[in-house]
């Protein structure tokens, strides 16, 4: 993956290209100071990826998108957590809080990852309503597995994403949505239980109460508990008892 270092400040792009050094999977193309720099180095080198401070100078580097037609995956830096919130807007992979360390460029390096491998599974699943007997197929790292739709457990989210849980204790990551699912998954065996948590009613062992919320157990013990609230807990419990 090909990447482009966008940040006003000579030390922070130092740092973060040193960091990258570790990441094989990561080449540097190129650092750019300012936004007219930044637009002649993206069109000149069509970096696959930018990882871009939110803040250049007096410029707020998002202009850095408003012209382009494709533009590259954005990993945001920032001194600033409030702008995580439009980082969702430009659909950035991730949003990396300054200083940069190993751990946090460590985790938004494994979202890129996830990220490819859900765009691989998207052009693998089939489309339109689903029965129980419907081969899905993802990618894990170099690997393609195939799993029946029966075999789904959970479907949780982890914006922008969705992540599939399979009774084996396996997961992968996609990028359709969890309405998505609602959409076209058996409806006889699947309920939304609120916008980020969908289950496999079959799948479903028992819950216990947990404080004011509740642990919900599945029958495969590679799946584990799941916390949920007092709303999802009663729309479970109309969908199994009435």
């Amino acid at each position: 993956m090909n990447a482009l270092i966008i940040d006003d400040s000579e030390l922070d792009r130092l740092n973060l290209s040193t960091l990258l050094s570790d990441h094989s999977e990561i080449t540097i193309l190129g650092e750019a100071h300012n936004l007219k720099s930044a637009l002649e180095q993206i069109h000149a080198l069509q970096p696959d990826l930018i990882f871009l401070d939110v803040h250049l100078g007096k410029e707020k580097g998002f202009r850095v998108l408003d012209d382009l037609q494709n533009p590259p995956k954005v990993v945001l830096t920032t001194a600033h957590p409030q702008y995580a919130l439009e980082g969702f807007d430009v659909d950035a992979v991730d949003y990396i809080l300054k200083p940069v360390t190993e751990e946090n460029l460590a985790r938004s390096v494994e979202r890129l990852k996830r990220r490819a491998e859900a765009a691989s599974s998207e052009d693998q699943l089939p489309q339109g309503p689903l029965t129980v007997d419907s081969p899905l197929f993802f990618k894990d790292k170099q690997e393609h597995c195939i799993h029946p739709v029966s075999e789904v457990a959970l479907i949780t989210t982890d914006r922008p994403y969705s992540i599939i849980h399979i009774r084996n204790g396996s997961s992968y990551y996609h990028r359709r949505s969890l309405k998505e699912w609602k959409e076209t998954l058996p409806k006889e065996r699947f309920l939304a239980l609120d916008r980020s948590i969908m289950v496999n009613i079959h799948e479903v062992e028992k819950l216990t109460p947990l404080d004011e919320k509740y642990l919900l157990h599945f029958k495969p013990e590679a799946i584990a508990p799941l916390t949920i609230g007092a709303n999802a807990f009663k729309v479970l419990r109309d969908s199994l008892y009435g």
